[in-house]
């Protein structure tokens, strides 16, 4: 009888813990978020994607994810996996981004400089000049002199 109850026992605990840990819940996905931007804000690349992974994998569509998480691999000299990630966060890109706030789903305009230079590192340059090019068409002056050093 005793062996009867801990084995339902068990198997509630089994099929319990697989249903409910495929799936994060949005005070995880915020204290996540929150964690990962503090870690990004002290250079510490390497743990901030420990956070951001989870986060990406539960929305590949979040531009904001995508960018930060690319910023994690581009600081790393991960560019391939950089690429990858940027390419999805310059769908979404916009000047009104708000930077560490949970709910923002774009990626700032940055994003298309680092997947330029994500490119450019990966010796892959008409795709550094494409969207180098397509950075300086959205950024604002002063920010367009650090671009126009690279392309030369």
């Amino acid at each position: 009888m005793i062996r009867k109850y801990l084995f339902i026992t068990f198997l509630i605990l089994i099929i319990g813990n697989t249903s409910f840990s495929q799936e994060l819940t949005k005070f995880k996905k915020k204290s996540y978020f929150t964690e990962a931007y503090r870690l990004i804000d002290l250079g510490n690349y390497a743990e901030a994607t420990k956070y951001l992974i989870p986060l990406f994998k539960s929305d590949k569509t979040n531009s904001n994810t995508a960018y930060l998480l690319g910023l994690c691999y581009f600081k790393k000299n991960r560019y391939p996996m950089a690429v990858k990630l940027f390419k999805i966060a310059v769908q979404h890109v916009s000047k009104e981004y708000k930077s560490h706030r949970f709910n923002e789903t774009r990626a700032p305009i940055i994003a298309l400089n680092y997947l330029a230079k994500s490119y450019h590192r990966n010796y892959q340059f008409e795709n550094a000049k494409k969207y180098y090019t397509r950075y300086m068409n959205i950024a604002d002056t002063s920010q367009r002199q650090f671009i126009e050093q690279d392309i030369a």
